[in-house]
């Protein structure tokens, strides 16, 4: 009989820097709002993770936090590489305490 595996709680590189880019996103609009730098009618309530979020509906801010946020997420899936990367390196030879 063959075994199946759960993938439901395995944890990518580019999962993990796809939700800290979408963490940004929501913390960037938190911003938003909570300095008033867009009135507070140009909100929308959404529940995400179980908490309520504020979402702009500016088309052009949703536009420029898109972008944003992916070009975050890329930088950080390669980021995330390299740290994978010195750290097996380290492990290698030895050094891992001397490098953190």
């Amino acid at each position: 009989m063959a075994s199946r595996t759960i993938t439901k709680d395995i944890i990518t590189l580019r999962g993990s820097a796809a939700i800290v880019s979408e963490f940004f996103g929501y913390a960037a609009n938190s911003i938003l709002y909570n300095r008033g730098v867009y009135a507070e009618e140009s909100f929308a309530k959404v529940k995400k993770y179980g908490l309520p979020m504020l979402l702009t509906q500016d088309e052009g801010v949703k536009t420029f936090i898109a972008n944003l946020t992916a070009q975050l997420s890329g930088s950080l899936f390669f980021f995330f590489q390299s740290i994978l990367w010195v750290s097996n390196l380290s492990i290698d030879f030895g050094e891992f305490d001397a490098i953190f």
